[in-house]
């Protein structure tokens, strides 16, 4: 289904590796299930938001990652560029905030 550069890629990054031999059937049920979460992600954030974890750099990571998801199925998608510029920001946000 996806052309073998574009598997090579996702292989070699760390939060996309599990995902590179994916059959079409395997893909369709993950994006059932990612549409889900997002169109349902409210009101977890809203608790994730009102939690203090122990770190506050992967909990902010986890945050930003549903947001993502929510983000994606109201139509607003983002790649991989801009997704990166995201995460470098809110760790560099969360750094200030907490330490």
């Amino acid at each position: 289904m996806f052309p073998e550069p574009f598997r090579e890629r996702i292989r070699n990054r760390k939060y996309c590796s599990w995902a590179a031999d994916l059959t079409e059937d395997q893909l369709e049920a993950l994006l059932w299930a990612l549409g889900e979460y997002g169109y349902r992600a409210d009101n977890p954030l809203r608790i994730l938001h009102q939690h203090s974890p122990m770190d506050p750099i992967y909990h902010a990571r986890a945050v930003l990652a549903l947001e993502v998801l929510a983000d994606f199925t109201h139509g607003k998608p983002i790649t991989p560029h801009p997704l990166c510029e995201r995460i470098r920001q809110v760790a560099e946000d969360t750094r200030r905030a907490h330490y």
